[in-house]
């Protein structure tokens, strides 16, 4: 605490008493300061005997701080804002919002609630009193411990918060103004500077009331130890104290400044000062003899910035002219040194403040050695070369009396280089200084001039560089970047030779040495560029027509030249009249004078280069007339370039126009400018790509048309387009503004979401137009200059685009965003030519043409605007409706004005041909004229004059006449029928309105203005009476008369609408004709109405019709509504004929009446009797929940019969699903029974009879094969309700009769769904021939002749191959007795009887079946039953002989079997085979079977083909096994899924075209050894036949492998497990023999074959061949070998016999067979399930398919795979079969 002053005050208190104690002493403060504390220490006073209490201050300042809402001024004004307080923080906070639309809630003079503050960042501040609402983060904006304010000059109070964050320092500022009308009212919220916002606030409470004075009651601290304290801020820093209780005054000292912290950061050199400071103005801030500005200010926080201040000293404060002082520690200086050996100078510089000494090595005696640097940013001295040392040095700035030296910076010796050499690739620099003084590296060598490219180089001494040439691209300079200077690298030029090609104008330059860039090449003054090539460069001289020398330069130095002529230069010209000016282009380079009979300066000159402009000659600088102009050399006419024409500059044509043909006659020959003359509606004098305009349509110069107004949207709409990687947003209209809370209301844009909002306007619409068609409008800003400079919008044509927007760009302080839209496309302006009259003159029709309005010469932009009269062919005037129609051609409505005199008219219609204009408002004559654009037609039309009418109507409403007129007045109404001579003024624009009971009855009105010629007067109108004019009406038949209260020959009935027909009147009625348009109201005198309130019905004649409608004739009233009604029921009706006729539809109804009468009070109906026909019904009965019947003539009939209960109530409704006259009623059906049912009419006619009898009756047979009768009988209006106990006489019953006699009854359940009963039955009858009946008392309602289901067949024994007597065996189930019939192909088998319920045999003679066939069915018949049939596959011999007579080598048995010889084997005896293969195995039954303890067997793989339907789903498939002894079935199966693998592969076998291979595996496995049964077949016979194998494949029709080859293989693939290399295979004729030691193995193969019309069997040739594994190189392995079988595939059904003969010793045989067809027909396989079933039932087996791909274990690129392995899904066995699940055989090897 620093004292700083002791006040002494004697004070004498002679006559001055406090509680009773005289202060009579002397009292001594003492005033002490620390930061906004004041304390004064007393002495001489005791306070517990005298205490302080109010103290008076004296305020000194408009700024301070307080707790409450509460301020006073130095100018006596008190401000109370604690209603604007929020004392209870759960109140809903004070909302403002920017123009982002981020939100600020706050309060004033107090905190926010929790529930506001919740999650605001940063976290934990105490005391909020504002935050900010951005997105979903909270800022604090201000703190509420104390409430900081200013009053200014204006009375204005302003309310200062500090955040006192670390990040962004947020404040806030209330600008609260005094408004008296409004509580509170708050202002938009405006961030004027980052993070600093202001919001203006208008309310009563501050306005101030006046004080008495500028003092109040000073806030203190109770007194402790004889020491008061009082916050000076807080107490307006008052220069003065008084103490009434004490009679003291105390004044207060200057106070230094109120500062609570110091805190200095040296890295960052800043001050920050915290405590309580007032107006920045009253602050001074010193360091040394450097004052200071604070680089932020508030009234809790001050920054000062020192970065740039050297010395040491101290920084002080003032308050006032109070200073406070702390040391600053100095800072080290930065020198910036700028060396440049290009200016040969060195520049220095720095940004600290001081007066600094230059030292260092660098500086001579002379050279300057003084650095001053105030406040006004960098100093900088220069140094010439000459005034430093040459060889280089150092150099630093010092502060005198300070340790603050800036680090010294080198500078480096002013002759760089002492020598360069260049030796092959290698350029060798020698510095002239050395390396460990002034380092190389810190030079920065570069390549190029942008110092992108460092120089690659090698140091190899302390002063010394080498680098490669070539690898550095050969440098031109050495650019060193610290220097700023460049240094040639030297070169040595050479070139071999320079050739011109005068017609191509190249000039080749050969053998050129060192860098070709090196190399520069100039045509006179102008540089030229070559085309470098291997070994040579060519430069193109074919654009320079001049002649000059052609100069070759090596860097800057010339060293070669060349003499090259010149040539006629070529020139265009373009004349432009828009802006007076001819513009000149050369396609050639040169210098050349401009010449020609068409100048009048003679001195022009053009240079034309590559970026030379055209030369441009304005008009006055040619001759009126025209002329020719050219160019070329000044002193020379050698090469000047063809004249060009200039037409004169004078080319206004005169115009003429006669109706719609305009001429144009020109002052010169426009012969050659007519193909480049157009006619446009626009005015494209305006055309141009670039340009400011208000308007929104814009023409290219090429004449499109852009209408970007459709973009326009409504005042307060706008379009709103993100920003590209930003959160900030661009809104803006097009062509128009948008509404925001702007200073001007004419925005066009506003970019939002920045720390700065920036605003375009339309005023500066800018536009321009691309190359390629596409329009940017340009918006400038006018805010904020510097930092966004304009928004740009560029639109696409997007055909199929409404409307949408691209992100937006900010580049460059500039916005562009791209708007895609339909609306954005381009239009081709349509142009019209004019015709050619003669060569001065042309014409065109503007009818034609459409009113084109602009003409234009393309060549010479020469654009002509043109005035036409109207097109007037004819007028028409209508005098009654005082109308005139002008005739004539016409273009757009707003073009064409219109006079009548001297008034402007509008048209009433307009049209193309014609116009309507109406003149009855005008009662005057007067003249009309048309004007286009402004100009009069010649042709004019004069409308006359007519007398003056009026209307008067009545208002009955209100009693009141209102007069009015369509005339242009004003005019003056007079007459007898007003009760006084007031004035009354009418016109069109008013109605006069008078009330009826002011005037006079019987008198008259009329209207009157005073003309030119005198008064003019319209005819007078009489006043009728006011009330009802009728009294009454009467109607005999179609006379009506109306009676009057008033005489008709006084008031006379003038009209009577609508139009009636008059049949006679008087002086008191009027008599009506009545007719079918008699209307329902009439009004007379177009003023009185009278509503028809009574009229009868006019009936003359009825005619009734069953069958169409019936007819009521008299006068019917179309304009009235009827009610007729049938009794009780109002039924529909139609007036016909003109209102002569009713039609009416009786088809529903019964014998009835009919009432006719009008829908009026008190109308008269017309009764009609009728008799209709007999009642009739239609169709059967219906259902839809319940039963209907549908009739006619039947409406409200009761029920006859019994088929409906009598006691249910007929409900009868129009049925619709036919047509209105037919009627339907619904029943229940527990009200319905069996029987009839019928109508009877009033007259006692009788309705055809309905018959409620079930119908579609049918048996549903449940029978199983235990012979019961289990089923149902099904039938519509099968009813039985007497179940329900509802109505219905009578019980169903069901019995049996037999054939032969007899009969029972039958026991049913009864059920019913809708119309459907249900009989169901379970019975066990006797079997023989039966009957099924039911019966509905005595009527039989159905019967079914019963027969029992068939007998259950598996197979057939064995097919029939002998020429004898045959005993067929048949198995299947149910067989019993021996009544049977058994046919076979149409044959009978006899002597048939069951062996047992399982089996059952007879006996077939096949000697009559002489046709071969495929299959032959089996039909087996048992009496009473059903009959049951199977087929079976058979392949009969074709000449039932042996094959090919056994080779006589053997004998023929009954089974048409060859019985061969010794040393003979096969099926034919062909083939001779050696003694050692004829050896008689021994047969073991064990090499039967397939699994268990029984040994191995062998496989069958076969391939499968069936018939395939779209689904590739097989139609059919056969294969069918033939074993000895052994019944077959088979069960077709389809697969869901293809197989695993196809394996395709393409070989070329014996000279066919390819084919595709497709080989999958059957493999058939035996569960069981076969036993002798019957005992008197040799299963296997004598040639050790192990099974014949029949397979029959039928190709779809579409499929046919006929179609591509004809030739079907067969492959086999021979498996052995001793390897391939000991395998044998011999090939004779029709067999195969596979050897392998004393194993053999022999296959013959037998086929037929069927041709596609099923009806001829083809012969079949085999050719066994040995396939080489070459063939299936992918797939072989050391155990396989592969054999084909080739046969004709010319049918589509094929039938194959296998026959293998085996001697098995050691060797397991594995034969795979696969089918190659010549096209891919498989696109799905089916296989078959084989049932084997014994004869004994006990011992059936099922012998299952496993279907699996072939070539699985060696994939190739040839394999494809398919779907996984398809599911099989087999029949469930018979009862009393056995089934076992096939296992792989043990060991086996899988391929």
């Amino acid at each position: 605490m620093n004292r700083f002053s002791i006040l002494s005050i004697f004070i004498l208190l002679s006559l001055f008493y406090y509680n009773s104690a005289v202060l009579s002493q002397s009292i001594n403060t003492v005033i002490t300061q620390n930061a906004e504390t004041i304390s004064i220490t007393f002495s001489g006073v005791d306070f517990t005997q005298n205490p302080l209490g109010n103290i008076i201050a004296d305020i000194t300042s408009n700024t301070g701080w307080n707790s409450e809402c509460q301020f006073v001024s130095v100018d006596h004004d008190y401000y109370d804002l604690t209603p604007l307080q929020l004392l209870n923080t759960t109140n809903a906070p004070y909302v403002n919002f920017d123009v982002s639309n981020n939100y600020y809630y706050f309060n004033l003079c107090g905190k926010l609630s929790s529930s506001v503050t919740n999650g605001v960042y940063p976290y934990d501040v105490p005391e909020i009193q504002s935050i900010q609402v951005f997105g979903s983060t909270k800022y604090v904006t201000g703190r509420s411990f104390r409430n900081t304010y200013t009053i200014n000059s204006s009375n204005n109070i302003t309310l200062f918060y500090n955040s006192e964050t670390s990040t962004c320092h947020r404040v806030t500022y209330y600008n609260i103004l005094c408004n008296p009308t409004v509580d509170l009212s708050i202002k938009s919220l405006v961030e004027k500077s980052t993070c600093q916002y202001y919001t203006t606030i208008e309310t009563k409470y501050a306005c101030p009331t006046k004080l008495p004075g500028p003092s109040f009651s000073l806030i203190y601290e109770t007194p402790t130890n004889n020491i008061m304290t009082f916050n000076y801020a807080r107490n307006r820093y008052p220069s003065s104290i008084e103490i009434p209780n004490l009679n003291l005054t105390i004044p207060i000292p200057p106070v230094e400044p109120m500062i609570s912290t110091f805190s200095f950061d040296n890295s960052t050199r800043l001050v920050t000062l915290l405590g309580t400071f007032t107006t920045i103005d009253q602050y001074k801030f010193t360091l040394g003899d450097y004052t200071l500005t604070p680089t932020y200010f508030s009234v809790n926080n001050i920054t000062l910035s020192l970065q740039f201040y050297t010395d040491s000293g101290d920084l002080k404060i003032f308050y006032l002219s109070t200073p406070k002082s702390y040391f600053i520690t100095g800072t080290k200086p930065i020198l910036k040194v700028i060396q440049d050996h290009t200016n040969k100078k060195i520049t220095i510089s720095t940004n600290y403040i001081g007066n600094f000494t230059i030292k260092g090595s660098v500086l001579l005696p002379s050279s300057i050695t003084t650095l001053t640097n105030g406040q006004g940013g960098s100093t900088s001295v220069v140094y010439q070369f000459d005034q430093l040392n040459s060889l280089g040095g150092d150099i630093f700035i010092s502060l005198d009396n300070s340790n603050f030296d800036s680090t010294p910076q080198l500078v480096y010796p002013q002759k760089l280089i002492l020598s360069q050499i260049s030796s092959a690739d290698v350029m060798t620099i020698q510095w002239n200084f050395n390396d460990a003084l002034f380092p190389i590296e810190n030079l920065l060598l570069y390549k190029n001039p942008q110092y992108t490219d460092a120089l690659n180089y090698q140091e190899v001494f302390n002063n010394t560089i080498l680098f490669s040439q070539l690898s550095n691209y050969y440098p031109t300079y050495i650019y060193i970047k610290l220097l700023n200077i460049k240094i040639p690298v030297l070169y040595k030029p050479e070139i071999s030779s320079m050739n011109f090609n005068n017609s191509t104008r190249v000039l080749t330059i050969t053998g050129m040495k060192g860098p070709y860039t090196n190399y520069n090449f100039k045509y006179g003054k102008i540089a030229v560029s070559a085309n470098v090539y291997y070994d040579r460069q060519d430069l193109n001289l074919a654009s320079y027509s001049q002649s000059s020398i052609f100069q070759v330069y090596f860097g800057e130095t010339g060293f070669q030249q060349y003499s090259v002529s010149g040539f006629k230069p070529k020139a265009t010209i373009s004349q432009d009249y828009k802006s007076k000016t001819i513009t000149l282009k050369c396609s050639n380079f040169g210098s050349y004078l401009v010449k020609g009979s068409s100048l009048t300066n003679t001195s022009i000159t053009y240079s034309s280069y590559t970026s030379s402009p055209p030369l441009v000659i304005s008009f006055d600088q040619l001759n009126n007339s025209g002329g020719t102009i050219f160019i070329g050399d000044a002193n020379s006419t050698e090469f000047d370039s063809d004249p060009l024409q200039v037409y004169p500059l004078t080319l206004e044509p005169t115009i003429t126009q006669d109706q719609d043909i305009v001429t144009l006659n020109f002052p010169f020959d426009i012969s050659q400018l007519v193909s480049s003359m157009s006619l446009f509606y626009h005015n494209i004098s305006l055309a141009s790509n670039t340009g400011n305009t208000s308007k929104c349509t814009f023409i290219s110069d090429q004449y499109y048309y852009y209408d970007l107004s459709q973009f326009q949207l409504a005042y307060g709409q706008k379009y709103s387009a993100d920003m590209y990687y930003s959160d900030d947003i661009l809104e803006f209209n097009i062509c128009g503004y948008l509404k925001q809370n702007f200073s001007s209301s004419k925005v066009q844009s506003y970019f939002r979401n920045s720390n700065t909002a920036h605003t375009y306007f339309t005023d500066n619409q800018q536009y321009s137009i691309s190359s390629d068609g596409l329009i940017t409008l340009i918006y400038s800003s006018e805010v904020s200059p510097g930092k966004l400079n304009m928004a740009s919008i560029r639109f696409r044509c997007a055909i199929y685009d409404e409307g949408s927007l691209s992100y937006a760009l900010n580049s460059s302080n500039n916005i562009y965003l791209d708007f895609y839209s339909y609306k954005g496309c381009r239009t081709k302006l349509e142009q019209f030519k004019p015709t050619i009259f003669n060569n001065q003159s042309v014409k065109f029709n503007i009818s034609t043409f459409g009113f084109s309005k602009y003409f234009e010469i393309d060549v010479l932009k020469f654009y002509k605007e043109f005035n036409y009269e109207p097109i007037i062919t004819s007028f028409d005037f209508n005098r009654e409706d005082r109308t005139l129609k002008i005739i004539g051609t016409f273009t757009d409505r707003d073009k064409y004005t219109f006079t009548f005199g001297s008034l402007n008219v509008a048209p009433t219609f307009f049209a193309s041909n014609y116009a309507d204009l109406n003149f009855s408002g005008y009662y005057f004559e007067g003249k009309v004229t048309m004007y286009y654009e402004g100009t009069p037609s010649s042709k004019s039309y004069t409308i006359p004059s007519i007398p003056l009418k009026f209307n008067l109507n009545i208002n009955r409403t209100s009693r009141q006449i209102q007069i009015s007129t369509k005339l242009f007045g004003p005019f003056e109404i007079q007459g007898t029928a007003f009760k006084d001579n007031s004035s009354r003024i009418l016109d069109n624009t008013n109605t006069f309105t008078y009330s009826y009971d002011n005037l006079n009855i019987g008198e008259s009105i009329f209207i009157s203005i005073n003309g030119p010629n005198g008064t003019i007067q319209s005819d007078p109108q009489l006043i009728y009476p006011f009330d009802n004019w009728v009294s009454g009406v009467k109607q005999i038949q179609d006379n009506y008369t109306i009676n009057f209260n008033m005489n008709l020959d006084t008031f006379p009935i003038t009209s009577i609408s609508p139009n009636v027909t008059i049949i006679s009147k008087n002086s008191s009625s009027i008599t009506l004709k009545l007719n079918s348009q008699f209307p329902t109201s009439l009004t007379f005198n177009e003023d009185f109405n009278y509503v028809v309130s009574t009229l009868n019905p006019i009936v003359t004649n009825f005619t009734y019709a069953s069958y169409r409608f019936s007819v009521i004739e008299g006068i019917f009233f179309e304009n009235y509504e009827y009610i007729i009604q049938v009794g009780t029921q109002q039924i529909s009706y139609q007036i016909i004929n003109n209102g002569s006729s009713i039609s009416v539809d009786l088809d529903i109804f019964s014998d009835s009446e009919i009432q006719v009468f009008l829908n009026l009070t008190n109308s008269v109906p017309s009764p009609i009797s009728f008799t209709a026909e007999p009642p009739l019904f239609f169709g059967d009965p219906g259902y839809t929940g319940d039963v209907y019947f549908e009739c006619k003539f039947c409406w409200g009939l009761k029920q006859q019969g019994g088929a409906i209960d009598p006691s249910y109530p007929l409900v009868f409704y129009n049925s619709s699903y036919y047509y209105s006259s037919i009627l339907r009623f619904y029943v229940p059906i527990p009200f319905l029974a069996i029987g009839e049912l019928y109508f009877v009419s009033k007259s006692g006619a009788k309705s055809n009879v309905i018959n409620i009898t079930p119908f579609d009756m049918r048996f549903q047979d449940y029978t199983v094969p235990e012979f019961k009768i289990y089923g149902q009988i099904v039938g519509t209006f099968l009813i039985d309700n007497t179940h329900n106990n509802s109505y219905g006489p009578t019980k169903l019953e069901v019995k049996i009769l037999y054939n032969d006699g007899g009969q029972m009854n039958v026991p049913y359940q009864y059920k019913r769904d809708g119309l459907i009963g249900y009989l169901d039955i379970n019975v066990e009858p006797e079997i023989k021939p039966l009957t099924l009946r039911v019966y509905y008392g005595e009527s039989l309602l159905f019967e079914y002749g019963y027969t029992f289901p068939a007998v259950t067949l598996n197979s057939l024994v064995k097919p029939i191959i002998s020429n004898g007597q045959s005993q067929v065996t048949i198995s299947g189930d149910n067989f019993f007795g021996t009544n049977y019939v058994v046919d076979i192909a149409g044959y009978s088998c006899s002597e048939a009887y069951a062996l047992s319920n399982q089996t059952l045999v007879c006996t077939l003679n096949p000697k009559g079946m002489t046709n071969a066939e495929l299959f032959y069915h089996v039909t087996v018949t048992m009496a009473g039953c059903q009959s049951a049939q199977e087929k079976i596959a058979y392949f009969l011999p074709r000449d039932r002989s042996c094959p090919s007579g056994c080779e006589k080598h053997g004998s023929c048995n009954d089974l048409l079997e060859c019985e061969c010889d010794e040393g003979y084997a096969s099926y034919d005896c062909s083939i001779k085979v050696d003694k050692k293969h004829l050896d008689t195995p021994e047969y073991d039954l064990g090499v039967l079977s397939f699994g268990g303890d029984k040994g191995k067997s062998f496989e069958v793989l076969l391939s499968h083909v069936g018939e395939f339907t779209e689904m590739q789903y097989p139609a059919q498939l056969y294969f069918v096994p033939e074993l000895d002894s052994v019944d077959m079935q088979f069960d077709l199966k389809n697969f869901t899924q293809k197989f695993n693998t196809i394996v395709l592969i393409k070989q070329n076998l014996w000279g066919d075209p390819y084919s595709d291979l497709n080989l999958y595996e059957y493999t058939g496995e035996i569960v069981d050894n076969f036993p002798e049964y019957p005992p008197n077949l040799d299963i296997l016979g004598d040639q050790l036949q192990l099974m014949k194998t029949s397979v029959a494949i039928k190709f779809a029709s579409d499929a046919n492998p006929n179609i591509q080859s004809n030739t079907m293989n067969l492959i086999f693939e021979i498996t052995t497990d001793d390897g391939k290399d000991k395998l044998t295979i011999e090939t004779h004729d029709q067999n195969i023999l596979f050897s392998n030691g004393d194993s053999y193995l022999m296959m013959s193969v037998a086929t037929r074959s069927m041709d596609l019309n099923g009806s001829n069997i083809l012969p079949v040739f085999i050719k066994p061949r040995i396939i080489g594994d070459n063939s299936f190189s992918n797939y072989t392995s050391e155990y396989s070998s592969y054999v084909a079988i080739q046969f004709p595939s010319g049918g589509s059904i094929l039938a194959m016999t296998f026959s293998s003969f085996v001697k098995k010793e050691n060797n397991d045989w594995k034969i795979a067979v696969g089918i190659v067809v010549p096209v891919v027909v498989l696109g799905a396989i089916a296989g078959a399930i084989i049932l084997l079933v014994k004869k004994n039932p006990a011992a059936t087996r099922r012998i299952t398919d496993k279907i699996k791909s072939k070539f699985t274990s060696t994939p190739t690129s040839n394999t494809v795979t398919s779907s996984p392995t398809p599911t099989i899904t087999t029949t469930t066995p018979t009862s009393g079969e056995s089934t076992d699940t096939i296992q792989p055989i043990d060991g086996e090897q899988k391929h």
